[in-house]
């Protein structure tokens, strides 16, 4: 082999992304044979194809905090979370059957 190739884990550990994000990139936008490759059921990645890849499209932030501080969340006074929906009390049913049951 002309390149390095090292499992999914080792380029994960290498390149300091969750295993996660490298599937979605094998899923989505990697090339079978060019950035990665499947040996029975092991995915070897092209260390050279696939960190030429990341550079062409950019690394995203490691940080979600540098995330919220370049977009202006925390600056701003805003939340980068949703709020939580109002609660609804429901009334509990029982089934008659199941309510006679109980009573004896």
């Amino acid at each position: 082999m002309g390149s390095e190739f090292i499992s999914k884990a080792g380029y994960s550990d290498l390149v300091k992304l969750s295993i996660g994000t490298i599937n979605g990139w094998m899923q989505r936008h990697w090339i079978v044979g060019n950035e990665y490759v499947v040996i029975g059921h092991t995915a070897l990645i092209n260390v050279e194809k696939a960190t030429q890849w990341i550079s062409q499209h950019g690394r995203p932030a490691l940080d979600p905090a540098a995330t919220e501080l370049e977009s202006g969340y925390i600056e701003k006074g805003r939340c980068a979370s949703r709020k939580p929906l109002p609660v609804t009390r429901t009334q509990k049913l029982t089934s008659p059957a199941r309510s006679n049951a109980a009573n004896g």
